[in-house]
């Protein structure tokens, strides 16, 4: 992504979180904050090679907020970067870490760091064309914006980056050029929705 989209995502998110924080201030660790939060997501990535595909994914979010500052964070996405519809049996990715920033009652702006797994299908062309690992570690960073409301609901935006080791090597792409393997960063972008308590 361009630095300046980074940079205005980054001043929207902080204009929203002091808007909502300025009268909260002065004892913050006296207020109650949602502790558990539960919901379903859309997600848009784009994968450099040697997949070079892109996929708007779905997936289930569950987060929970150790303290103002400290959240643990997961979810489990699904998306189909096949070919052909035979192949579109799915790519599953899975994280669990943390996100650390600030959170009030009214919502948080974090900074995620959560590494995972990324499982490609096997039935899908990247067998083919030499990738014969399904398994891939993954690391999933970036910057989170959540809105809680009142009747215990919570709107969510992550932008960021996952990066992707796929070990060493080469394979062939779909175009029938040779490309070595190794870490990819790949941009994502995703919305979410659900319940806190």
């Amino acid at each position: 992504m361009h630095r300046s989209t980074w940079r205005r995502v980054l001043l929207t998110g902080l204009f929203f979180f002091l808007q909502t924080s300025i009268s909260q201030a002065q004892g913050i660790s006296a207020t109650r904050i949602p502790r558990a939060e539960f919901g379903v997501q859309f997600i848009g990535l784009a994968l450099s090679a040697p997949v070079t595909r892109g996929s708007i994914g779905f997936g289930a979010h569950a987060g929970y907020n150790l303290s103002h500052y400290v959240s643990l964070d997961a979810d489990l996405n699904h998306f189909s970067f096949g070919e052909t519809p035979a192949q579109h049996s799915g790519t599953l990715m899975g994280f669990a870490g943390v996100r650390a920033g600030v959170t009030i009652p009214k919502g948080g702006l974090y900074f995620k760091v959560r590494p995972g797994l990324v499982h490609f299908p096997r039935n899908g062309e990247l067998q083919t064309r030499g990738l014969t690992q399904l398994n891939h570690f993954a690391l999933d960073t970036g910057f989170v914006l959540l809105r809680y409301f009142p009747n215990h609901t919570y709107v969510r935006f992550d932008l960021g980056e996952t990066i992707i080791t796929y070990g060493s090597g080469s394979v062939t792409n779909s175009s029938g050029r040779l490309v070595y393997l190794g870490t990819t960063n790949n941009a994502n972008i995703s919305v979410g929705f659900g319940l806190h308590f």
